[in-house]
């Protein structure tokens, strides 16, 4: 869990922060930060004068970063700079703040030393059961329990700080699928490539949950992915087909079972003849006859 050769002295304990607050003050996300309501109202950008959240304690307390996320700051205080960089694995010195969320028993913001292996927070935090992991957001990689003993690093397995586990009564394709909701309903609708190749995703993984999916639509999916990642115009359309294409890569059986086989299905696979004719025979009051060649 730490690097190694690192002294006894430079260990630091797992430290589980939880969220608190104070008479008047309100928290702003993972930042930590805790300011009165007066100082809210302000639209005005650049440092906040906050305060530290109510009821951290010295060794526990986040340092305060502009325009970057929270880092913590208790262990560094009382030593040096020197002693952090001994934490962690070659390449990522120091530790982590992780935000584990989803179907694990203790979920929370954990300060972790670089180096840990996936499989080692999983258990920490009660989620050794987990069918997959999303790193990173809805615009990170999802890996499966083949990668659980991944190191999480820059290296290696990297993330901003988000940890989603999904235990294994999840449906991984409808996870997806959850995820591409939200990107095309936050995406700008500037650039072609993200503006409709959200959408095009969607559909085309809407048809695979609902059993129309045919032979080739994993490839068309990772097309649409490829193109999108390597023409969209901003880091959004770059990065949104990600969770798809990464749960393909590592679900891919489960994705191939939901598809037709060839021959199954004597019409086009993703064209549903009994919901196009359910309208006509509501308003006609009869039944269609639908004849097999």
């Amino acid at each position: 869990m730490l690097a190694q050769g690192c002294p006894e002295q430079a260990k630091i304990a797992l430290v589980r922060q939880e969220p608190v607050s104070g008479s008047g003050q309100v928290n702003h996300g993972p930042r930590g930060i805790s300011r009165q309501p007066e100082q809210r109202r302000s639209a005005r950008r650049g440092p906040p004068a906050g305060r530290l959240p109510v009821g951290i304690e010295p060794f526990q307390r986040l340092r305060r970063l502009d325009e970057g996320e929270a880092v913590p700051a208790g262990n560094t205080q009382h030593t040096s700079a020197g002693w952090f960089a001994q934490i962690g694995s070659k390449g990522s010195a120091g530790t982590k703040l992780l935000s584990v969320s989803g179907d694990c028993s203790s979920p929370g913001v954990y300060e972790v030393p670089f180096g840990l292996r996936l499989r080692n927070l999983l258990e920490m935090v009660g989620g050794e059961d987990a069918l997959a992991v999303q790193m990173g957001g809805a615009s990170g990689r999802m890996v499966s329990r083949a990668d659980f003993e991944r190191i999480i690093c820059f290296d290696d397995l990297a993330t901003g700080g988000s940890v989603m586990v999904f235990g294994p009564q999840r449906h991984v394709p409808w996870i997806a699928l959850k995820f591409l909701d939200f990107f095309v309903e936050e995406n700008c609708g500037f650039c072609t490539p993200c503006r409709v190749g959200n959408v095009l995703l969607k559909q085309k993984l809407e048809e695979i949950i609902h059993g129309r999916g045919q032979v080739g639509d994993l490839e068309y999916l990772e097309q649409v992915g490829a193109l999108m990642k390597t023409t969209s115009r901003c880091g959004l359309g770059q990065t949104a087909p990600v969770p798809v294409l990464s749960s393909i890569q590592a679900f891919r059986p489960t994705y191939e079972a939901l598809l037709l086989k060839k021959g199954e299905e004597p019409f086009l696979a993703s064209f549903d003849i009994q919901a196009a004719l359910r309208e006509s025979q509501q308003l006609t009051g009869r039944a269609s006859t639908v004849f097999v060649a």
